[in-house]
């Protein structure tokens, strides 16, 4: 008896145990495995909560991720990825645990499905001697450059900084604001990197590109000034393409993945995604590790879901402009 009473004491005990061991979290992404993975040491080191992180490709992500037998609790995707979320969103396999309020962001992306902190900023980058000394600080200052001298990257293959604008301004004023850049002879071509190129040769005075492809060519020699267009008070602001968290919606939610979400939408682990090069610029004004100044970009008032569901609808109103 007095064995049996042993046996189901330490039966018990052993149970007690494991419902102390908190839940572990598994997280995927497509973002490079270092920063990802010193978030969550710095996670589990905090709370004692073990995270699995899994890197793969945005497309095996949306294959598996929210299926019954899959284990994944939490996504982060790049910025490249925003189009997977959204279809994740629609798909309702996200768990609206957190909003961007909750966690202290400026801006909602889409709707409460999932959060967005920096990512891709697009930028003006402005060659100075062949701009003077009236340099631009808004997108509405290309019909002022030189005939024939600024540009943006191909809208057929990236729409969303136009539609951005488009959906964020009076319809009519933006048609006559895309007329006169035609009329001043605005070139398309290529990719953000392309754009960036050609300012840093000459052959632009300013275009639209991102602002890493920017920061990429200032190391040319020429004389070369990025500027984030549009950010006083009442004005558009600039696209900003999110990186985005999301809990996944599971039959039993892991009661960790909240507190996992919270951690990585953090100012600190803003400011390390910003370090590590993932984002270009946050979303609220911080300091980094080094105690250096990182001021927020104000992004476009339009949610993204919005921008690009527009593409079908708008997209296709500024391409009969452009041809």
């Amino acid at each position: 008896m007095k064995a049996l009473r042993r046996v189901c004491a330490a039966a018990l005990c052993a149970l007690l145990l494991a419902g102390c061991s908190p839940a572990p979290v598994v997280l995927y992404t497509d973002l490079p495995q270092a920063p990802v993975a010193e978030l969550a040491a710095a996670f589990t080191e905090k709370t004692g909560i073990p995270v699995t992180v899994t890197v793969q490709s945005d497309g095996a992500i949306v294959r598996t991720a929210g299926q019954p037998d899959d284990p994944c609790d939490v996504v982060m995707l790049s910025a490249s990825a925003i189009e997977t979320m959204l279809r994740m969103e629609a798909e309702e396999r996200l768990s609206p645990v957190m909003t961007a309020h909750e966690a202290g962001l400026p801006w909602a992306v889409s709707g409460d499905a999932f959060v967005g902190l920096g990512g891709e900023t697009w930028a003006l980058l402005v060659h100075t001697e062949l701009v003077g000394d009236s340099l631009p600080d808004s997108i509405f200052d290309l019909t002022d450059a030189p005939p024939g001298r600024c540009g943006l990257p191909d809208p057929g293959r990236y729409p969303y900084y136009l539609l951005g604008v488009y959906l964020g301004w009076d319809e009519s004023l933006m048609l006559v604001f895309f007329k006169d850049m035609l009329s001043n002879g605005v070139q398309w071509g290529g990719g953000p990197a392309d754009a960036a190129r050609k300012v840093a040769s000459g052959e632009w005075a300013m275009a639209i590109t991102t602002l890493s492809c920017a920061r990429n060519v200032l190391d040319t020699g020429a004389p070369l000034k990025i500027i984030i267009p549009d950010q006083n008070a009442g004005e558009l602001g600039t696209l900003t393409v999110p990186v985005t968290v999301a809990a996944i919606s599971r039959d039993k939610p892991n009661p960790n993945a909240k507190r996992l979400m919270a951690f990585l939408l953090r100012p600190e682990s803003e400011a390390a995604l910003v370090a590590a090069g993932v984002i270009d610029a946050p979303l609220r004004d911080m300091t980094d590790a080094d105690g250096q100044a990182l001021t927020a970009v104000r992004p476009l008032t339009n949610r993204i879901g919005e921008i690009y569901g527009s593409l079908d609808t708008i997209g296709s109103r500024l391409a009969s402009l452009i041809e």
